[in-house]
């Protein structure tokens, strides 16, 4: 398990650098709420227990105590799931 996870934080570190230098240079956000990217989407409006890293990664965390299974908002877009690389159906 905790090789799969420092996998994925080693795999994903070029893409953490190149937000932090867009952040730098271009005063891109790098952690930024849902509404940042779906600003006609009035559902994201609200969320505040999702983000995204960068414009690219939809990030849902457990952040309650003994919590494994988390629900969130998924907005009507081209998503993939990060570890089968396979295309998620999206609602119209």
């Amino acid at each position: 398990m905790s090789r799969d996870v420092l996998n994925i934080r080693y795999t994903l570190l070029p893409y953490l650098y190149t937000l932090m230098y867009e952040a730098h240079v271009h005063g891109n956000t790098v952690v930024r709420p849902l509404l940042h990217e779906f600003v006609t989407d009035e559902k994201t409006w609200d969320i505040d227990r999702q983000f995204l890293w960068g414009p690219a990664l939809l990030i849902t965390p457990a952040l309650d105590p003994g919590v494994t299974v988390v629900r969130g908002y998924v907005p009507n877009d081209r998503w993939y799931d990060y570890h089968t690389v396979s295309s998620l159906p999206t609602c119209k």
